[in-house]
C-alpha cells in the first residue's frame, strides 16, 4: 500500500505543471526553491517559492512604497582607520508589512570617508547589517563629514533613504607641521 500511495502522490505532483521539461529545474532561475540550506543556485534568492535574481525581487517597489529603518550605531568616528560603527537596515513593504527581498547597497559621499564591508548584501527577511570603518587620516585625505546612503541593487544610483551624516574626528596637526607647510 505504501508503494501505491507514493505513486499516487508522484502522479498528483505532475498534474499542475504537466511534468513537462519546459519548467526551470529546482533551484535555477524561475524554478521552484529547493528545501534545505541552499534553496537556490548561487546569486539567486527564493521569493514566494520561486528562485530569482535579487535585482528582479526588489525592482517593482518604489521608495515611497517602502518602510525603512536605517540606523548607525554611532555617527562620530575617529579617522584612524580602525574606529567603526555598525549599520542596521530594515526594509518592509509599507502597505503589507512584508519584508522586502533583494539586495541593499551602502554608499558614502564622498566615498573616501571610510570603507563599508560588505557594501552590498542580501536582505534576509528584510534585514541587513553592515560595518563601516573610518578612513585613516595618516594614510589618506579624509573629509570632516560624509553621508551614508542606502540603495537597492535594482537601482544602485537612487538612494531610498535620506542620508545619515557622519563626522570624523581628524587628528590635530602640530603647529610645527603647519609652519613648514607655509614656507
Amino acid at each position: 500500500m505504501n508503494r501505491l500511495a507514493a505513486l499516487a502522490l508522484a502522479a498528483l505532483a505532475c498534474l499542475p505543471s504537466g511534468c513537462d521539461d519546459d519548467d526551470a529545474s529546482a533551484g535555477a532561475s524561475g524554478g521552484i526553491c529547493r528545501t534545505g540550506p541552499a534553496p537556490c543556485d548561487d546569486d539567486l534568492i527564493c521569493v514566494s517559492g520561486t528562485c530569482q535574481s535579487p535585482d528582479d525581487a526588489d525592482a517593482s517597489l518604489e521608495p515611497e512604497q517602502l518602510r525603512i529603518t536605517f540606523k548607525l550605531e554611532k555617527t562620530t568616528l575617529d579617522a584612524d582607520g580602525e574606529d567603526q560603527t555598525t549599520i542596521q537596515v530594515r526594509v518592509y513593504d509599507a502597505e503589507t508589512g512584508a519584508p522586502v527581498v533583494g539586495e541593499a547597497i551602502i554608499t558614502l559621499d564622498p566615498p573616501n570617508g571610510g570603507e563599508v564591508n560588505p557594501a552590498r548584501q542580501l536582505l534576509n527577511q528584510g534585514l541587513a547589517g553592515f560595518r563601516l570603518v573610518a578612513c585613516d587620516a595618516d594614510e589618506e585625505s579624509c573629509p570632516e563629514r560624509f553621508t551614508v546612503y542606502l540603495s537597492l541593487a535594482s537601482r544602485p544610483l537612487e538612494p531610498i533613504t535620506r542620508g545619515v551624516g557622519v563626522t570624523l574626528n581628524l587628528p590635530e596637526i602640530p603647529d610645527a607641521a603647519l609652519d613648514s607647510d607655509a614656507e
